[in-house]
């Protein structure tokens, strides 16, 4: 079964992989040997009813079978693509004239667990609501000097510099969760 045989691409439709391709995108896909498959990649497999779908693999079963799920869905897909000799891989992607490469492998784990945690932020504004009133004051944080500068971080994490003359956020979201204190002088 070899899905999209002699076309170098396919348009992508629906939401399941927001955050990656949005509706009308052209998918660049190539063939990749089962072997050379990572948990991270984007391939195109064609379901049960026929439907093409462009999924990421999450993780390998048991079996040995490529589990799958789009960034955008809730759960994993209940019937995967299964194992077969060859999948189409997702290389890249044109929206518009521009031309995009598609996150695979460890990167697109990467890419995949921050379209999660946006997925989360998005669908539960409760929460954002409960936490920003109570913002932590950075200076209550764990502090590390290094030379001129002072880090702060919280949990292990890295959430601000001040150099002395400008305290800098990792990300400007951090900013939600953190509330500066006012200079003195």
């Amino acid at each position: 079964m070899d899905v999209n045989a002699g076309k170098p691409y396919l348009f992508y439709s629906g939401e399941s992989m927001s955050g990656v391709f949005r509706p009308g995108d052209e998918l660049l896909c190539r063939s990749l040997p089962y072997n050379e498959l990572r948990i991270g990649d984007v391939i195109v497999f064609s379901a049960e009813s026929g439907k093409l779908i462009v999924h990421r693999v999450i993780r390998f079963s048991d079996s040995g079978d490529p589990v799958t799920m789009g960034d955008n869905n809730p759960t994993p897909d209940r019937k995967g693509p299964g194992k077969l000799p060859e999948y189409r891989l997702v290389t890249g992607f044109r929206r518009r004239d521009l031309l995009c490469s598609v996150r695979n492998g460890r990167a697109g784990m990467t890419q995949f667990y921050r379209n999660r945690l946006r997925r989360t932020i998005l669908h539960n504004g409760r929460f954002l609501e409960y936490m920003v009133p109570r913002r932590l004051r950075i200076r209550s944080l764990k502090q590390t000097v290094f030379g001129k500068s002072v880090h702060f971080s919280w949990l292990g994490i890295r959430i601000a510099v001040d150099d002395g003359k400008m305290l800098r956020f990792r990300h400007p979201a951090l900013k939600l969760f953190f509330a500066p204190e006012r200079r003195k002088g």
